[in-house]
């Protein structure tokens, strides 16, 4: 299978008081046409910043050093700035952390998800309107027309975040960076929106980066999985292999965290949510 994104030996360094500090140290990444591909480290291992790297949103004081982002055949780190804003909005999207936050509380649902058809698109009004609904629908939004009236601040954050998926799936993009798309939100309605994102991916074949600390909750969607350690990926496998047999000592400490509160189950690829220990006494 072809890859969409290959990330080859990629150095990022935040400059402070004339001092380069390194934030990525040679990371190789590639995620295949249509895959999930899992990125899982601590907090501080570099995951959102090097989403940001692909996106083109680095902070001003950070900088690629070396390496290269391809993506779809492009040498993404040497196109301008246009270029990449154009990249970014059209064929990669994101899904956002915090739903609660990313929406614009002074617009209403539909006029923002419009916005981003007749934009990025090319559809009229009438056209945006009509696709927002069908979208909010395919987000398992109930009377989205309803919904498309209503302000963020009305909605729930199950509600905010399926709004967020919508927008992100709405441009047809060939590949979608989630970071942590769950950390905000209760068990219930992280399980509905896993399900959600995994079906949504499927039915479009796009190429997904899904961003966790969790291992758990990566073992229920991902095909592969790449481990990140202090700016570096130190190993990676399929979810199954990676669970059988983990290389790394980092992901062996990981996965005896994770083992406390999941279960693996290699005939569905998915994790329960039972912490083990009960489960031996059921």
């Amino acid at each position: 299978m072809n890859s969409i994104l290959n990330i080859d030996d990629l150095h990022l360094e935040v400059r402070r008081d004339h001092i380069a500090n390194p934030v990525l140290s040679g990371v190789d990444l590639s995620i295949k046409i249509g895959e999930i591909h899992g990125l899982v480290g601590n907090s501080g291992a570099g995951k959102s910043m090097l989403a940001k790297a692909i996106l083109g949103i680095l902070p001003a004081a950070t900088r690629i050093s070396s390496g290269v982002i391809n993506f779809d055949g492009k040498d993404i780190t040497r196109l301008d700035s246009k270029q990449r804003r154009h990249l970014a909005s059209r064929h990669i999207a994101m899904i956002p952390q915090d739903p609660m936050t990313s929406l614009n509380p002074v617009r209403r649902v539909g006029k923002q998800v419009c916005d981003v058809l007749q934009l990025h698109m090319g559809m009229d009004r009438g056209k945006a309107q009509q696709e927002t609904q069908r979208l909010l629908d395919n987000v398992q939004i109930r009377e989205p027309k309803t919904v498309m009236r209503m302000y963020p601040f009305e909605l729930s954050g199950g509600m905010r975040q399926r709004v967020l998926i919508a927008i992100a799936f709405s441009c047809k993009p060939e590949l979608i960076i989630a970071d942590e798309p769950t950390t905000a939100l209760d068990v219930t309605v992280q399980r509905q929106i896993l399900q959600l994102i995994k079906q949504l991916q499927m039915n479009s074949a796009t190429a997904l980066l899904f961003i966790s600390h969790d291992l758990g909750v990566v073992a229920k969607i991902c095909d592969r999985v790449s481990i990140m350690q202090s700016g570096r990926i130190v190993e990676c496998q399929t979810a199954e292999s990676l669970f059988d047999e983990p290389q790394h000592a980092y992901t062996q400490s990981l996965l005896e965290t994770t083992s406390k509160y999941y279960r693996f189950d290699r005939g569905t690829n998915t994790h329960s949510e039972t912490p083990a220990e009960h489960q031996d006494h059921a």
